[in-house]
């Protein structure tokens, strides 16, 4: 804490992260204590532990990490979301299905240079005359050397072969085999144990955490740093004061398929592929396989309650999007303090994402957000003959269209 705010000392929390690196067992104290002085990115790192102090058994080494796995799982449970590698990457990887064959880049896409100029694999490997690959001065590097590091990671090491959690290990790391073992491509049979018991816990963790409605999404990514602020740290600026905004989630898909199923608001049925689903399972694939260049939201009121839908889709013209809005209570349309935050977030939408226009498309029968659009400054620009073929007819779909500076 005392840390913290000698970075920061105005701050409510530090920006940056801070790397742990455990010298003995009994580090599951850490994580809280670092996590109530405002760190916001944490680091545990057990690979740098292990290639500095080859005695350290990583049994022992996994309570502490349990420890920390616990405390971070109840803060996610709770919606406090913070950063805590290795734990959210891990995360990560099981919620977007993506495999990771190899996890440490030494010798392929990392080399590591010390102050005398020499060349190494990687950074951990600095000062250890084996993996010296050469030097600046010289210009010339052991290629024949370098080469053995392109067989590093899950696929080419035969323990990990015969291994269930090879692709969420990838593994593991050059530097802690050749601590551990003596050689950077045979891992220690008991470091391998530790792995797969706590990912097997980590699995675990996840189920329950992704039935709870935790955001893995926002875990691992907006936390990073970024020039510009995120779309929904814009929504949840601009709501602060009435409504609550957040990334549609899998545990939403139940309410999202009752919300749309048999719905006539434009902002379902105005669809470009006109294929109407509507499923439970539709909507899980929404929320874990979002489209890239959509932004959507679930809108909250201060209770936490969702009661409406926003969707934010950039047009191919430079500076213009395509909005979608939904209210499940159409009195809400005429609400004071949500017309006021819709007005705030197209502003600031406009501001910082380069959006100088929008345009929303209403059925005919949306009289009410007809009405919401207007109030907002927006004008209807036209109607699209015929747009929406629903229960056997061919319905027309009006335009309202919104310039950012004028709202």
């Amino acid at each position: 804490a005392r840390l913290a705010k000698t970075l920061q000392p105005e701050a409510p929390g530090v920006a940056g992260r801070i790397v742990v690196c455990p010298k003995h067992p009994e580090f599951g104290g850490v994580v809280p204590a670092l996590d109530n002085a405002g760190f916001k990115i944490i680091e545990l790192d057990l690979d740098g532990a292990y290639a500095a102090d080859p005695r350290l058994e990583p049994q022992t080494m996994l309570a502490g990490l349990s420890q920390s796995a616990v405390y971070y799982a109840e803060k996610l449970r709770a919606h406090n979301y913070f950063r805590l590698d290795p734990i959210a990457p891990l995360f990560w990887r099981i919620y977007n299905g993506s495999p990771q064959p190899r996890s440490d880049p030494a010798g392929t896409n990392e080399l590591a240079v010390d102050e005398t100029g020499h060349v190494y694999p990687s950074w951990r490997l600095m000062g250890r005359e084996e993996f010296r690959l050469g030097a600046l001065q010289d210009g010339i590097i052991d290629e024949e050397r370098l080469a053995e590091f392109e067989n590093v990671g899950s696929v080419t090491t035969a323990a990990c072969m015969r291994c269930w959690a090879r692709n969420l290990c990838g593994g593991g790391t050059a530097a802690v085999h050749h601590a551990l073992t003596g050689s950077f491509r045979t891992p220690c049979p008991d470091w391998c144990n530790a792995q797969r018991e706590w990912m097997a816990a980590a699995v675990s963790a996840f189920n329950i955490l992704s039935s709870a409605g935790v955001n893995f999404s926002r875990v691992y990514n907006t936390l990073a740093s970024s020039a510009k602020p995120s779309l929904f740290a814009l929504a949840r600026a601009a709501f602060r004061m009435t409504v609550g905004m957040r990334p549609i989630e899998e545990a939403d898909a139940a309410m999202l398929a009752r919300w749309e199923n048999w719905s006539d608001a434009a902002y379902f049925v105005y669809d470009e592929s006109a294929v109407l689903m509507a499923t439970r399972y539709d909507r899980e694939m929404d929320a874990l396989h979002p489209r890239g260049i959509d932004h959507e939201l679930i809108l909250l009121r201060k209770s936490g309650a969702p009661f409406g839908l926003l969707k934010i889709r950039p047009e191919q013209t430079p500076g213009t999007a395509r909005a979608f809005v939904y209210l499940r209570n159409e009195a809400d349309y005429a609400a004071d303090s949500v017309r006021r935050g819709f007005r705030a977030i197209l502003k600031e939408a406009g501001a910082q994402q380069s959006l100088r226009s929008f345009t929303v498309p209403a059925m005919k029968w949306e009289k009410k957000f007809a009405e919401f659009l207007l109030a907002l400054g927006f004008s209807k620009a036209g109607t699209q003959r015929e747009a929406v073929y629903l229960h056997g007819h061919y319905h027309d779909v009006d335009l309202y269209a919104g310039c950012t500076e004028k709202l």
